[in-house]
């Protein structure tokens, strides 16, 4: 009895080792001004990139990419404050136009 006992314990503890295991993060710096924090069970992103562009009715605008944004596991996304700030009036037109 006193085996069944110390195995219970020892599986207890290897998965709350486990569980704190997918709640340390890894920070990842991109050029762009884009943070990232990464675990298993979530991930952090923080937006403040300068030099980014959206396409709107076939114009490019170009601006500020600003915000955060939180994942579960990589796919569930459980916040979004990203926001995309136009420069003052700097719309370039496609090609095509």
């Amino acid at each position: 009895m006193k085996t069944n006992s110390n195995m219970r314990k020892k599986a207890w503890i290897l998965l709350i080792l486990v569980m704190v295991a997918m709640l340390i993060p890894v920070k990842y710096d991109s050029n762009n001004g884009r943070k990232e924090y990464r675990a298993i069970a979530y991930q952090i992103v923080k937006y403040h990139d300068n030099n980014a562009c959206d396409i709107f009715q076939g114009s490019h605008w170009f601006g500020k990419k600003i915000g955060t944004e939180i994942k579960i596991f990589g796919i569930i996304k459980i916040y979004d404050s990203v926001k995309f700030v136009p420069n003052h009036a700097d719309v370039v037109l496609s090609p095509a136009e």
